[in-house]
């Protein structure tokens, strides 16, 4: 059976709708986004071309900028910085608060090191429809990455889950009807119908 992960209530934030507009913060949140966009890009191509120097060069140029970025901001942005600002929402508290979502949002990632970069973005109105099937228990919704061993994750309800290595391949309708049974029994045991 898949296991339920905390996931959503540690580094995945979302800003919270009740927070004005602000210039300074999309254009830092635009930065982020490009530095973790090419870092990600460039450590693809040397998985593929390893000994390639002009990629690795590129590479420890990306990691110069990453740092001085991460020092610039690593007193406002990062994790303990993020959970003391009301601006922001855990993942979980956010679904749970505004529920069913209507307005575009985007899921965003820090770590006691590395500050805030959008990792999911809900921007459609068919996006919206598929975060909130998930969230409803209708279809489960995989999430930005894969856990250990390359397992995939999901959001189903308000949870984030992550499925047994036999499971992994399962598709969506199969993995509803494997965490549906499980929130099932959960609901008996605590007498929730």
């Amino acid at each position: 059976m898949p296991t339920k992960i905390k996931m959503l209530d540690y580094g995945d934030f979302v800003r919270s709708p009740e927070t004005p507009a602000d210039e300074n913060w999309a254009e830092y949140i635009k930065m982020a986004d490009r530095l973790v966009g090419e870092q990600r890009q460039v450590k693809a191509k040397l998985d593929q071309l390893p000994f390639s120097l002009d990629l690795q060069e590129r590479k420890r140029k990306l990691d110069g900028y990453w740092s001085e970025y991460t020092a610039l901001f690593r007193d406002k942005y990062t994790l303990a910085r993020v959970e003391q600002n009301p601006m922001f929402l855990h993942a979980s508290r956010f679904f749970h608060e505004y529920y069913p979502i209507r307005v575009p949002f985007s899921v965003l990632s820090c770590s006691c090191d590395i500050p805030l970069y959008t990792i999911r973005e809900f921007q459609t109105p068919k996006d919206l429809d598929r975060i909130n099937n998930a969230l409803a228990e209708k279809l489960p919704l995989r999430w930005w990455h894969d856990g250990p061993m390359d397992r995939p994750r999901y959001l189903f309800g308000r949870h984030a889950w992550e499925p047994k290595a036999s499971e992994a391949g399962a598709s969506d309708t199969g993995m509803a009807l494997l965490i549906s049974e499980i929130l099932e029994k959960e609901r008996q045991r605590l007498g929730v119908v």
